[in-house]
């Protein structure tokens, strides 16, 4: 899966559904049944074993690319962050100086 096609659903579903805006297993949920909704001849009643199978053989978008994918079009797009964000970046001072000290 292309990153550049997995970062267009992110955008829309962060757009279209603000829930998703603050929590990335339900986004990457989202953007994996939407991407095997896509499919041809797979069937919507899939198994986890199934699923897995896709992940696997990279049929699916990686789960970090869309991760990444949400941060950037939240870094960008200030529309798009969800209610965490502000709270999120507030505390990103005190984890650096945490992690010097470390």
């Amino acid at each position: 899966m292309r990153i550049r096609k997995s970062k267009d659903i992110v955008e829309k579903l962060l757009t279209e559904q603000p829930h998703l805006r603050d929590d990335d297993n339900k986004l990457l949920a989202s953007v994996w049944y939407i991407q095997i909704k896509q499919m041809e001849g797979q069937p919507m009643q899939m198994s986890g074993s199934d699923v897995l199978s896709l992940i696997a053989h990279k049929k699916l978008a990686n789960a970090e690319s869309v991760r990444r994918s949400r941060a950037k079009l939240q870094e960008i797009n200030p529309e798009l962050r969800g209610e965490i964000y502000a709270s999120r970046h507030k505390h990103q001072k005190d984890v650096k100086d945490e992690l010097k000290q470390y």
